[in-house]
């Protein structure tokens, strides 16, 4: 079986969600370390220019957007909680409102000294410089439905108080923590554990909550380097696609897919799949030899290339 290996960065707070579920999950896992922002050679190699982070590799299959990396995780690890497959339509409603709305309000309300401090000791103040200017193009370029609520407070406050509210146990889904409760952490985490951000006196149930996700968010088993994850892809075959792979009439042809939300850049390739969940993209280089790229279905575009 393939090494489970993340492309992250140490403050991401998407990478954070997927890499407390991997701790959660007792998976063991590998590092690679890419940077905060493009140019990334070796996510770029691998996944064609998709510019969002965390990418999760197993062996030639590239897996784009947490939303596929948690439906990998929760089959490779037998966890079916980690999965979105049962969620209700409320549930689902409420993880899509934590991760776009509330994120983007937490990321905003954790601007500041402590989070500039610990990315200039990362990446310098040229990189800072160029991280905020990368951030400020990705923002403006959101499509409308997406962006941000303008009062970021309003909304993390009833974000707190709904949290608090549906904490009657250990975690949002009993008693053993499940999709929501990784969805629902992450921007948490940015905005108290990189923002240095006091959001919590008031909500006892969310701190405690927010401190037993916290105790998943573990580093990798190992690190691997850009030649050895290169390698693996090159030496690798894609795993087999399902009999079925849907209907769709791109299938086969070239085509572009792109997010639909944010960070839209495109990735080129032929549609080899078209499933209830995901589409599945074939690149083939010199530098990779053949690989496969899954992308979610929702929020996510596909269309002929040309």
């Amino acid at each position: 079986m393939s090494e489970f290996i993340l492309h992250h960065y140490a403050i991401s707070p998407f990478a954070a969600k997927i890499r407390a579920m991997l701790g959660y999950a007792e998976l063991p896992w590998a590092s690679a370390l890419t940077g905060p922002m493009p140019p990334r050679p070796l996510v770029n190699a691998l996944a064609g220019g998709y510019r969002r982070v965390p990418v999760a590799q197993l062996g030639a299959d590239m897996f784009c957007d947490t939303r596929v990396v948690s439906e990998e995780i929760a089959q490779r690890a037998g966890r079916p909680e980690l999965s979105s497959q049962g969620l209700s339509a409320e549930q689902r409603d409420f993880v899509n409102r934590a991760e776009m709305p509330v994120f983007f309000s937490l990321v905003r309300q954790s601007m500041g000294w402590p989070m500039a401090r610990k990315v200039l000791a990362d990446i310098g103040p040229l990189g800072l410089y160029r991280l905020l200017k990368d951030r400020k193009g990705v923002a403006a370029n959101m499509a409308p439905a997406s962006r941000p609520p303008q009062d970021a407070a309003g909304t993390i406050a009833s974000y707190l108080d709904e949290l608090e509210a549906l904490l009657s146990g250990d975690y949002l889904q009993g008693v053993q923590p499940g999709m929501i409760d990784f969805s629902a952490w992450h921007a948490l985490w940015f905005a108290t554990e990189i923002g240095g951000k006091k959001l919590l006196q008031h909500h006892p149930a969310t701190a405690a909550w927010v401190q037993r996700i916290n105790a998943f968010h573990h580093d990798a088993s190992r690190d691997i380097d850009d030649s050895e994850c290169l390698a693996l892809a090159r030496n690798s075959e894609p795993r087999p696609l399902p009999q079925d792979s849907g209907d769709d009439p791109l299938l086969d042809q070239a085509v572009s897919i792109a997010p639909s939300d944010y960070a839209q850049e495109a990735v080129n390739g032929v549609l080899v799949a078209s499933l209830p969940d995901r589409f599945i993209l074939r690149r083939e280089t010199p530098t990779t030899g053949v690989v496969h790229v899954h992308f979610p279905r929702e929020r996510f575009t596909v269309q002929a290339a040309g």
